[in-house]
């Protein structure tokens, strides 16, 4: 018999997203731009794992829930200092630095760094 891997449902993956980052972010003002963040980067992660269960049949159960650790790579930091320039504006670098548990400084420096990696290409 073939047992059926359900998916976690979106709603799911938006409480961990949004738990995760006020976890990171408890001492600072940056709620209701987490919360906005978070629904962006649910649709993004719920749709991507969605694909990726039907591209990569033998990792149906990899992407049947969400993990947070998907939170933590170059791609998603880029959606999130895409988000953070168009929604945040003026503190984009102080939410950005918070989220990625970064100082402002090293923020700085990293932005840098993904900039120019980009303009390699």
């Amino acid at each position: 018999m073939f047992s059926r891997i359900s998916s976690e449902s979106k709603e799911s993956f938006f409480k961990k997203i949004k738990n995760y980052y006020l976890s990171r972010c408890k001492n600072e003002n940056y709620n209701d731009n987490i919360i906005m963040l978070s629904k962006v980067l649910t649709d993004h992660f719920y749709n991507q794992y969605g694909d990726f269960r039907k591209l990569y049949p033998k990792s149906k159960k990899r992407y049947s829930s969400f993990d947070v650790k998907d939170l933590d790579n170059p791609l998603t930091h880029d959606l999130i200092i895409d988000f953070s320039k168009k929604h945040v504006q003026t503190n984009y670098i102080g939410f950005c630095s918070c989220l990625f548990g970064m100082s402002e400084q090293e923020f700085l420096v990293y932005e840098k760094n993904r900039s120019d990696f980009e303009n390699m290409f």
